[in-house]
């Protein structure tokens, strides 16, 4: 699909071409945080209706927000941690960071193997987003398990990435963590969505 550039945006060409690889990433990164939740089925809807309009107006939106990353940065500390996108190794399709499969070869040298202090003594928390593209809870459960008992693994639903600053719950959490680490959490408002109120299309006149 192609969209045109919406006036004032910062898109350096006058139009896009909206590939179904590039509408996920879209997606991939309504996902990332809970705020942009509402307006998923609407952008879903307006691309599988052909409404370019407010396509191009969400995907420069996005696009205006990855100018404010450190791009070359990002991509040199995932080159280093993600040892599948070298070589011929293809990644899977619903990586959001594919992209850079064939770029790390040459971009960053690979990173040594991911410490985790199995056994540890050391009390540690660990929070899960169920939608979180990037960090998914199964790689933090994992995680949690090689530390042992003194690792406490709370999953969120309909939270990606970043728990704490979406989650009065997970901020709670947190802070009595904090104060005593040692102590059993109360968690059971993570079992408890906090509730979604979706964007809907305004009516036709």
């Amino acid at each position: 699909m192609t969209l045109a550039r919406p006036p004032g945006s910062k898109w350096p060409n006058e139009r896009f071409i909206l590939t179904a690889a590039a509408f996920e990433f879209v997606v991939a990164n309504l996902l990332y945080y809970r705020n942009a939740y509402p307006t998923v089925p609407l952008v879903i809807m307006w691309a599988k209706n052909g409404a370019r309009e407010p396509l191009a107006s969400v995907t420069a939106k996005l696009y205006e927000a990855a100018l404010t990353r450190q791009v070359a940065t990002t991509t040199a500390v995932e080159c280093r941690d993600r040892p599948h996108f070298r070589g011929a190794k293809t990644p899977a399709p619903d990586d959001i960071f594919a992209g850079l499969s064939g770029i790390c070869d040459t971009w960053a040298p690979l990173g040594p193997p991911l410490l985790i202090p199995a056994a540890s003594t050391v009390p540690t928390l660990i929070l899960a987003g169920v939608i979180d593209p990037v960090a998914e809870p199964h790689e933090s459960r994992s995680i949690a398990e090689i530390i042992g008992s003194n690792a406490q693994w709370i999953q969120f639903p309909e939270v990606g990435h970043n728990v704490r600053a979406f989650s009065p719950c997970a901020r709670r959490i947190v802070s009595d963590f904090i104060a005593q680490p040692e102590r059993a959490l109360d968690v059971g408002c993570a079992l408890h969505p906090l509730p979604l109120q979706f964007m809907k299309a305004p009516r036709q006149q």
